[in-house]
């Protein structure tokens, strides 16, 4: 497996594409379907632990396990704080805990497996095929009409999904946000690369779907790659000019109308995921705080009467909560403090991962990737970054830190 080479990769190549990681990068997008009872996104998961054990080389694992021992013991945390809790609750969703646990042991099995280059090839391809989507419902929505996510032809979907309608386009996934945190990951890797006009694209169809989430990603995920590479070079101010370019677009072009209307008419004090939240989790217990409250999840924990007063929002069996107030509700401080040491020690290890690691905190605040198909997601790419991602001027000085064939 070769060191991922920044300014020889082409944005598209066919060559570099790999079936695994092609299923790494259908993940979020799979996700919505399901194959029976269960999702799809849970048969790649198992998919790729079973080839991973098969095919993969123990000398690999051995040098990625040693930077993943933060998720080792927060998965050891889980499933001990998930056995005691299934003692002590009235009810317990154990294909919900399986599911949780096997997208961990997805990423580490996985990621010893993957290689960079193919996984960047594989994660842009799947970002065209989605931009195009995206243009194509906005083209529907241009002649005043309204758009559902795309399907994929021949895969089971939820009823929910096949019936919404909305006047904001998705592309193949569920919401724009969706949309937005899963472009937010080929962004970054598109600026380590030097491939500045794939991050534009990339940014001006993210502001296209006006997800206020999208906003933040693009310029958190700017922000921070200038600072960690350093302020005031030369190709920074031109990445400066762009974002202050951009943002003027979006207040000033027509295609960002809807967008802009949104921003100003959101209250940051009512929305609901971020304001919820809080709220909830107010009424827990002070006893509870440590390792979170007895319950299956937040909505067994409103339904049993834990809210007084006031309305919850919800969307089916669920209760609307980001991830950082919902890890508190069920796993306490301690499971969230052992969540953000996943990243931050990830973060530490390779400070190219910055950017997207600085993003993905501050989505903790305003989505729910919690333990789910987007947080295996991003862990795996995390850690492929971390572990093979160097700098031209690095590799001059470095060997190879997987010495194998290439798949």
């Amino acid at each position: 497996m070769k060191y991922h080479i920044t300014l020889k990769n082409p944005v598209f190549s066919l060559k570099n594409l790999g079936w695994a990681e092609m299923l790494v990068a259908l993940m979020p997008i799979l996700g919505a379907y399901y194959l029976g009872p269960v999702p799809f996104s849970f048969w790649i998961a198992t998919i790729l632990i079973i080839v991973s054990l098969v095919m993969g080389k123990k000398k690999n694992r051995r040098m990625a396990w040693g930077m993943m021992l933060p998720l080792f013991i927060f998965m050891a945390y889980y499933i001990i704080h998930e056995l005691v809790l299934y003692l002590v609750a009235d009810s317990v969703n154990l294909n919900n805990r399986i599911e949780k646990i096997v997208f961990m042991l997805c990423i580490i099995f996985a990621v010893p497996f993957l290689d960079l280059k193919k996984l960047t090839a594989s994660l842009n391809l799947i970002s065209l095929i989605c931009i195009l989507g995206l243009l194509y419902q906005m083209i529907i929505l241009w002649g005043n009409g309204y758009v559902r996510p795309l399907s994929i032809p021949g895969l089971q979907m939820s009823q929910e999904r096949f019936e919404t309608l909305s006047e904001r386009p998705s592309s193949f996934f569920m919401e724009p946000a969706a949309y937005a945190f899963y472009m937010y990951v080929p962004m970054a890797l598109s600026l380590l690369n030097k491939k500045y006009w794939w991050t534009g694209v990339l940014i001006v169809t993210t502001l296209m779907t006006t997800s206020t989430t999208g906003l933040f990603a693009s310029f958190i995920i700017l922000a921070s790659y200038m600072i960690t590479q350093g302020f005031f070079k030369g190709r920074n101010i031109v990445i400066l000019l762009f974002a202050t370019a951009l943002l003027f677009a979006f207040e000033n072009l027509s295609i960002f109308n809807t967008g802009l209307n949104k921003l100003e008419n959101t209250d940051w004090e009512t929305n609901v995921r971020i304001q919820q939240g809080p709220r909830i989790v107010a009424t827990m217990n002070v006893g509870e705080f440590p390792f979170g409250a007895p319950y299956d999840g937040a909505y067994n924990y409103v339904m049993d009467g834990r809210i007084p007063g006031g309305e919850v929002e919800f969307y089916g069996e669920s209760v609307f909560m980001s991830t950082f107030w919902q890890l508190i509700l069920t796993l306490g401080v301690v499971g969230l403090v052992l969540y953000l040491l996943i990243f931050l020690s990830i973060a530490k290890k390779n400070k190219h991962t910055v950017p997207l690691v600085v993003c993905l905190i501050v989505i903790m605040f305003t989505g729910t990737m919690y333990l789910g198909v987007n947080f295996c997601y991003s862990c795996i790419i995390l850690y492929v970054l971390a572990i093979q991602y160097r700098p031209i001027k690095m590799i001059k000085h470095e060997s190879n830190p997987y010495k194998q064939r290439t798949r």
